[in-house]
């Protein structure tokens, strides 16, 4: 048995109770594109020439919607896959215990969007939690990555006649789970004083730095005060990441080599300005004049700093290249706030992503600006 008498409407429209255990065709293709499989077949051909006409649209949209899909592969009848010698009552539904299964019908009805979760399957919920459990309890005998850092730590005494030895014994003698003391050394400050550097690996979950350091500070007959110089962790690699207690390790670094770096000084004068730098001799090596923190940036402005060479370089080849723009566009030297201006924009740049670290200086932009009108006038 097959689809009923396709040339009439009992074989199209919607059967109740789905006489001859068939569905009608209007309810077989309204889930399916084609009669069998996912493609046009001989069985969409020989159902398609039992029909006389075109169905109803309006009374049966699905087998409409069907036919109409078909008729575009009337050309294409004789090549489609399947067997042509077939009549359309040799292709029938899904047929389960001798009755044809109808489609769902959708409905508001049947339709619940606010169902009580007591409806589901026990046993499903049960296996749910069992494989919840089980997860939870891999994921505790998991052996956890434990977050350490190493920091350098400077303690400086009071004067040049604080007991080394005894303000080293005493910061060795703070004990606590996560704390690991290291190296040390003395390292001269000036005037015979020296500081204590040690290296130092704290469990970061464990230990806090500043809480440490506000121990340390607490032996007050030799200690005038701690710094922590350098701090080793996955928060320093990049300039776009903060440590949890809010702190960017990059601009943090950047921050200590200006101090570690020379003094350098801009003076404003009624005539114009004065920049100087202290002239920092690291070595009986270095070439006289060499490795200069000052520079001269265009005929009426120049550019003083402190902190890394390289840095510095490229800090003054970048004004430069600013000034020669401006000179290029507006025929006039640059204004020295426009180019002061132009050039934090280009270090904060430098702060704000990851492939890139901060500048490890901080400059001072002198310039005398002149207060003359520039005229324009049609020969230029």
């Amino acid at each position: 048995m097959g689809f009923p008498d396709l040339g009439e409407a009992a074989g199209i429209k919607e059967l109740d109770g789905l006489a001859d255990n068939h569905l009608a065709l209007n309810d077989w293709v309204a889930t399916r594109s084609y009669i069998e499989s996912y493609s046009p077949s001989q069985a969409d051909v020989v159902c398609f020439k039992a029909i006389d006409s075109a169905p109803d649209v309006t009374r049966y949209p699905h087998a409409a919607r069907w036919y109409k899909h078909i008729a575009a592969f009337e050309a294409e009848f004789s090549s489609l896959a399947g067997d042509a010698s077939k009549s359309y009552k040799d292709y029938e539904p899904e047929v389960v215990d001798g009755a044809a299964s109808p489609p769902a019908a959708y409905g508001d009805e049947d339709v619940d969007l606010f169902g009580s979760d007591e409806e589901e399957d026990a046993e499903g919920e049960r296996v749910r939690e069992q494989r919840l459990a089980d997860y939870k309890a891999r994921k505790a005998a998991k052996p956890q990555n434990i977050a350490k850092s190493v920091v350098i730590l400077d303690v400086k005494p009071w004067d040049d006649e604080t007991d080394m030895v005894a303000l080293e014994a005493a910061v060795r003698g703070i004990e606590r789970h996560g704390l690991v003391w290291g190296t040390s050394k003395l390292i001269a400050v000036g005037y015979g004083i020296k500081k204590l550097q040690l290296n130092v690996v704290v469990q970061d979950d464990k230990v806090s730095t500043q809480d440490l350091q506000d121990e340390i500070e607490g032996f007050e007959e030799y200690v005038q005060s701690s710094d922590i110089t350098s701090i080793g962790t996955g928060y320093d690699l990049l300039n776009s990441i903060f440590s949890p207690d809010g702190r960017n390790f990059q601009v943090e670094y950047a921050v200590k080599a200006v101090e570690n770096g020379g003094t350098s000084i801009g003076i404003r004068c009624d005539e114009g300005v004065v920049l100087a730098v202290e002239k920092v001799v690291a070595s009986k090596l270095a070439k006289a004049g060499a490795n200069k923190r000052i520079g001269t940036v265009d005929s009426h402005v120049g550019v003083v700093y402190s902190g890394m060479i390289p840095d510095g370089r490229h800090f003054i080849d970048r004004a430069r290249d600013e000034s020669q723009s401006w000179r290029q566009n507006f025929k006039a030297p640059i204004p020295t706030a426009d180019l002061a201006s132009r050039m934090g924009s280009y270090l904060q740049a430098y702060t704000m992503y990851g492939s890139v670290r901060p500048f490890g200086i901080t400059g001072i932009i002198g310039g005398v600006d002149t207060s003359e009108d520039t005229p324009v006038d049609g020969e230029g």
